[in-house]
């Protein structure tokens, strides 16, 4: 039993005296969690959707699935270059308001051709 703790604290001198590789050990992960916490904090939509209207902007309280989490909703008021750009994957989705009594319901119709 000495012997083999004789031998581990010879080992963990060498590795105290050994710089480099105590920065790699030491360092390194440390490094590497705060780089990825930083990379994967940003909080971006992940899919782009349409939302064909005649109006300028969107309003935002029409339904409460235009507040949804990681979805960028946008007016396009062209639906043939909504058309062209939804087969282009330049947007995921693209919904058509139907007023129906004053009421604004969302159509979840994908307008694919």
């Amino acid at each position: 039993m000495r012997r083999f703790l004789a031998v581990l604290h010879a080992r963990n001198l060498e590795f105290v005296r050994d710089k480099s590789s105590m920065g790699w050990n030491l360092l390194l992960p440390i490094l590497l969690v705060l780089g990825l916490s930083v990379v994967f904090s940003y909080e971006r939509p992940m899919y782009q959707v349409g939302v064909l209207s005649l109006d300028e902007e969107l309003l935002q309280d029409l339904h409460p699935f235009l507040q949804t989490r990681y979805v960028n909703f946008f007016v396009v008021q062209d639906e043939n270059e909504a058309i062209r750009r939804l087969s282009r994957h330049q947007m995921d989705m693209l919904l058509t308001p139907i007023i129906i009594q004053t009421v604004c319901f969302i159509d979840l119709f994908l307008l694919l051709y």
